[in-house]
């Protein structure tokens, strides 16, 4: 079994809260918790088992046979909503998530944005933890690291795993590449950090050739149907959206 002869849908959210606390700090990253427990509900329907990232990286290191119709669900920057709104919903149906944090804000705002919005803090990370949510890095600072030095990634990285090791008491730590970009050097020195895997975007990767520190992750947003997020669990659905930005780009030049 090869890496690209897996499909194993890596879902994207960002928060979860209702309309009327959305506010201006993109709206569009946020679906309603009740879009989420539909969600939810459809993987269940459907025979979906959501794994963590651990079993995901033993699967695609042929250390571990995939169960059918596994998925993964993850969160970027570790918004408050995530404990308010999202983890109500995995604790009832008993699915484990990852949130990639932004080490340096735990507890604070969002300043890599407006700064309006606010993020886990300790006690929250805890709870969630004893529940079967696991963490990861998404960096200390919310970092570029497509327009870092060598020097600034690895001190990112450093701070950002040795401190989501103290909190979770793990070692097997992943990571999310902040705006979903990277290069090389930024994803050699993500795997030298001694992170699991990398996980970046998702229409942006569908043309690499899938790697452990370069995993396609599918968005969703709060436009995005019932119908539409059981068409983005499908395995034709990379190609799919490969067709699509080729018939765009033919169409616009």
């Amino acid at each position: 079994m090869t890496i690209d002869s897996i499909w194993i849908p890596i879902l994207c959210y960002h928060r979860v809260c209702p309309v009327r606390e959305r506010g201006q700090d993109s709206p569009s990253l946020c679906v309603t918790p009740e879009q989420f427990s539909k969600q939810m509900l459809l993987l269940k329907v459907f025979g979906y088992q959501p794994i963590t990232v651990q079993n995901l990286t033993a699967i695609l290191e042929d250390r571990k046979l995939p169960p059918k119709k596994a998925v993964c669900i993850t969160f970027d920057d570790g918004y408050k909503d995530n404990y308010l709104y999202a983890f109500p919903i995995l604790k009832r149906f008993s699915y484990p998530a990852t949130i990639f944090l932004v080490t340096h804000n735990i507890g604070l705002k969002n300043f890599w944005d407006s700064g309006s919005l606010s993020l886990l803090n300790f006690n929250e990370i805890e709870e969630m933890s004893f529940k079967g949510i696991q963490f990861g890095s998404h960096t200390a600072s919310h970092l570029d690291l497509s327009q870092a030095d060598e020097v600034l990634i690895k001190k990112e990285l450093e701070i950002s795993k040795k401190k989501i090791e103290e909190i979770t008491s793990r070692l097997d730590i992943s990571f999310c590449y902040p705006y979903s970009r990277l290069n090389p050097l930024a994803k050699e020195l993500v795997k030298e950090a001694g992170f699991i895997c990398g996980f970046a975007g998702d229409e942006g990767a569908m043309e690499q050739k899938q790697d452990l520190f370069q995993l396609m992750r599918i968005q969703i947003f709060p436009s995005t149907s019932l119908f539409g997020f059981w068409k983005k669990l499908q395995p034709w659905y990379p190609k799919w959206m490969r067709y699509q930005k080729e018939l765009r780009k033919k169409y616009k030049n």
